[in-house]
């Protein structure tokens, strides 16, 4: 995984976006993308004129470990009716070079508000065909799916830096996101938490 370095050299600085792309030239909306770290790629000519204006190098501009990531999401649904399984599974591969992939199973919990009624149910069914859905989540709870892989998702999670584990966090909350507004007339108006290892009794009680 690499990260771009900008929004931390910015802070640093006190310096502000509009202040930098006046004075480089390079436009707002590339540098709002690279601090965001969401850009899929830079020109070199901007990774030069940047380097030159904060006076640092490429190293100090990036960040890299030797590790990446992706994420899936399967949702049980049944056909024919309108259900929704609010528990659902989010799958984390990590890839190290030279190793195995390692993969991690964590349960999604959705917590929502089924036509302004707070749901507890696993499913909703709406048995009225065509029927409007009005349905609001307001919480999401990620914790480990099986309490016998919490050392090794620890021993995992502890080689990953802060920042890049906020990237995982981010891909995870869009993958989460976009199911969501799958659903008919969904809403997504949602704190997200992450427990990643299962330390925390808060999110086993609200199972």
């Amino acid at each position: 995984m690499i990260r771009c370095n900008l929004a931390i050299l910015l802070t640093e600085r006190n310096l502000k976006i509009t202040k930098v792309a006046n004075d480089t030239g390079i436009s707002r909306t590339t540098l709002t993308s690279l601090s965001k770290n969401d850009s899929q790629g830079i020109q070199f000519e901007t990774i030069n004129k940047l380097c030159t204006y904060l006076k640092i190098s490429p190293t100090d501009f990036f960040t890299y470990i030797p590790m990446n990531f992706d994420i899936s999401i399967y949702i049980d649904t049944n056909s024919g009716e309108f259900v929704f399984n609010k528990t659902f599974e989010l799958f984390l591969n990590l890839y190290e070079p030279m190793k195995e992939k390692k993969s991690y199973s964590f349960i999604a919990k959705l917590v929502g508000i089924h036509n302004n009624v707070a749901c507890e149910d696993v499913e909703i069914i709406e048995h009225v065909t065509g029927g409007k859905v009005d349905f609001i989540f307001h919480d999401i709870y990620i914790y480990p799916d099986n309490v016998s892989e919490q050392k090794s998702i620890k021993e995992a999670f502890n080689k990953i830096p802060t920042p890049f584990l906020a990237d995982i966090e981010k891909q995870a909350k869009l993958a989460i996101t976009d199911e969501v507004q799958k659903i008919d007339d969904g809403k997504l108006l949602s704190e997200f938490h992450f427990d990643w290892f299962g330390e925390s009794d808060k999110v086993l009680k609200e199972k």
